[in-house]
């Protein structure tokens, strides 16, 4: 099955981790289980994966109500991408 996350990219995830890094995010929007890391800061994968395809979208990602479970679902399309899952302690 094809999903539009298959068309998501590096680009577009480092895009979604830049913003995220300048304006935060709700606590509520924290992971669960695991994060992404990238540069020694670390960031909820659900919430980067939603703003990352809603880039890709060129869509207004607030009020995107999102695209993936989390987990694996989640996790391993960025994996592919070469960024670092790691589970929380």
């Amino acid at each position: 099955m094809s999903t539009e996350i298959e068309h998501i990219e590096q680009h577009h995830v480092l895009t979604a981790i830049k913003l995220l890094k300048m304006i935060g995010w709700h606590p509520k929007r924290n992971s669960t289980k695991y994060n992404l890391v990238h540069e020694d800061e670390e960031y909820p994968p659900k919430l980067v994966l939603q703003i990352a395809h809603a880039e890709y979208k060129k869509e207004k990602w607030l009020s995107y109500p999102g695209i993936a479970s989390g987990g694996h679902p989640t996790n391993e399309p960025l994996r592919m991408l070469g960024f670092e899952i790691k589970e929380k302690e």
